[in-house]
């Protein structure tokens, strides 16, 4: 069954043709008469009647789609000015005699979804770029103010058009970013393993010193080098001749290693000989250390014992360089964050207002989220403790990924189906009511015309006797009268619940929800589990807790009764920036894996 909050906004023509019909008021209204409209604190069909009695159902939907537009817009309130010039401007459109056929083109939908989205990635502080795009919007908006459709839907193309571009010069910024703190990561992992494995094998073992500079000038490089361009086979190639070397020149053996010593040295020091220098070392460098192995393996086999010295441990500088200041995680830290790259987050600073930006990253091992702005600047590093508490005290928000207008077009059109349905379905009680009236006023004068003849041709005691029937025979009919009211009205209120329970059983796991849940204010919240034994619905808020548990016949009570609107909006854009990193994260996670 079609979910009941994707409605179809193709059917706005026929639906306002029936009720121009129905109600024969097809009067246009001036944008003057509207404006007030938009400030009023609820705009039903019943008060839009009160007050326009013959004005047209068009005008009324235009209102409810601008207030929608409004309410699912989430621009900074610098921004607040245009955004009712935007308004004010699509009114105009909107009750045009060919408005409802402009309303459903995708290309004007698609077009207003791209200006609100990047309408929402704005704040004061952008600086020069800011300046620029708050620059263009005017243009926009002047052009939409006074130029034909077509001139509109061209301008509103360009401008997107433009956005775009800045976005992807953001989106290519944000991705060396990324690369940027992928790589220290990798390098410094590198760094770590190697220290870690040369303290496991080489520390407290003796070498002759040459022999030692030339692993940790020589060989270490070349070991981080393999771990970071994951070239394990020549990684696994120079540890073993590691482990071999630092075996071979032992300089204390036991009587079986002194035996393996003379039966493969001579082998070890031909396979060093032959072996393919390490990553970035000076051949000239490498053959004097297969001199200075050959010396001293030579040495040994004569029973003479070379100078040598103890390798100390080696200390990890990328982390013992660490700032003193530096904090240790807190528990809240380790809690899972439940961002995306990409996800929209409002955050409120000191200094600069609120700041609208887009997760990029958790480095690999850090505790500290990052996020950059509709630049693809750095503009946000904070713990993940520090933004979860800034989420539960409203310092900052999650910005949904609505498509304004297409969301506000699908709440108008479920508004205007639900009137249209609700007037069908008096139109047709009344229609059956009218039908049984007549019948009942035939059967009345039939029976009164029997009744003049009886009376004529009886005697006075046949006429009163008569006469008392008449009198019962008109209150068992009124009676029925009644009763077949009262059943009419039982059926309109019956098929009401029915098709309210018809939209509840429609939901899916996502939906949204606006309930109202006392007197005061509505909240929204996501539709996150449906228990169909138990016909419970569990609404949980944008931070994942749970808000009210609901069963069905409530939900459609409180729908029939007004106090919830159910919406579930489109799928995001196709975000550039995310697109862009997630073809980055795959070599970068399989890079850490290893």
């Amino acid at each position: 069954m079609k979910d009941a909050s994707q409605r179809n906004p193709s059917r706005l023509p026929e639906h306002l043709d029936n009720l121009c019909q129905w109600t024969q008021a097809n009067e246009r209204l001036a944008s003057e008469q509207l404006i007030p409209l938009l400030a009023w604190n609820k705009v039903s069909w019943d008060s839009f009647k009160d007050s326009f009695p013959a004005a047209d159902a068009q005008c009324l939907v235009a209102v409810w789609l601008l207030r929608a537009l409004s309410e699912n817009v989430d621009v900074d309130r610098a921004l607040g000015d245009r955004v009712q010039r935007l308004q004010l401007a699509l009114l105009g459109h909107l009750i045009a005699a060919d408005a409802p056929l402009r309303w459903c083109l995708p290309e004007w939908c698609e077009q207003l979804d791209r200006l609100c989205f990047h309408w929402q990635g704005w704040y004061p502080t952008l600086g020069r770029l800011g300046e620029r795009f708050l620059a263009r919007t005017d243009d926009l908006l002047g052009v939409l103010e006074s130029g034909s459709p077509e001139a509109s839907l061209a301008a509103m193309r360009d401008f997107n058009r433009r956005a775009d571009r800045e976005l992807d010069r953001a989106a290519t910024l944000a991705r060396r970013i990324r690369e940027s703190e992928l790589g220290q990561q990798s390098v410094s992992n590198a760094h770590r393993e190697v220290v870690t494995y040369l303290n496991n094998h080489l520390a407290g073992c003796s070498l002759p010193e040459p022999v030692y500079e030339f692993v940790i000038g020589s060989i270490q490089p070349a070991l981080q080098y393999y771990l970071i361009n994951d070239e394990r086979e020549l990684w696994s190639t120079w540890t073993e001749n590691l482990s071999d070397l630092i075996g071979c020149l032992r300089p204390v053996k036991t009587e079986e290693q002194w035996q393996r010593f003379h039966q493969n040295s001579a082998l070890f020091v031909a396979r060093l000989s032959t072996a393919k220098p390490p990553h970035n070392c000076i051949f000239e460098h490498y053959h004097q250390f297969v001199t200075d192995v050959t010396i001293c393996v030579d040495r040994l086999r004569a029973g003479d014992r070379p100078e040598m010295i103890i390798a100390p441990p080696l200390f990890d500088r990328r982390r013992s360089s660490k700032p003193l200041d530096a904090q240790e995680p807190r528990a809240q830290d380790l809690e899972p964050h439940g961002f995306e790259c990409g996800d929209w987050l409002a955050y409120r600073t000191e200094y600069e207002g609120v700041l609208r930006c887009q997760f990029l990253l958790q480095p690999p091992g850090s505790h500290e989220l990052l996020f950059v702005n509709r630049e693809g600047h750095r503009v946000l590093t904070a713990p993940v403790g520090r933004i979860l508490d800034c989420l539960e005290s409203g310092e900052a928000r999650r910005m949904l990924p609505v498509q304004a207008y297409s969301t506000a077009l699908n709440t108008a059109a479920a508004r205007l189906e639900y009137v249209h349905s609700e007037l069908a379905c008096q139109r047709r009680v009344a229609e059956q009511l009218e039908q049984q009236r007549l019948a009942r006023a035939e059967r009345l004068r039939e029976a009164r015309e029997r009744d003049r003849k009886k009376r004529k041709a009886a005697d006075r005691a046949e006429r009163v006797k008569a006469l008392q029937e008449e009198t019962q025979r008109i209150k068992r009919e009124q009676a029925a009268f009644e009763r077949h009211r009262a059943a009419a009205e039982q059926a309109l209120a019956e098929q009401r619940l029915s098709s309210a329970l018809t939209e509840v059983e429609a939901l899916t796991i996502g939906s949204w929800a606006e309930l109202r849940l006392n007197d005061v204010e509505s909240v929204k919240c996501e539709l996150v589990m449906l228990l169909q034994s138990t016909g419970k619905y569990v609404f949980h808020n944008h931070l994942g807790r749970p808000v009210v548990t609901l069963l069905r016949e409530q939900l459609a009570q409180m729908l029939v009764a007004g106090h919830a609107v159910f919406f579930q909006p489109a799928l995001g854009f196709d975000n550039r920036l995310e697109r862009i990193v997630q073809g980055q994260r795959r070599p970068g996670r399989e890079a850490g894996r290893r």
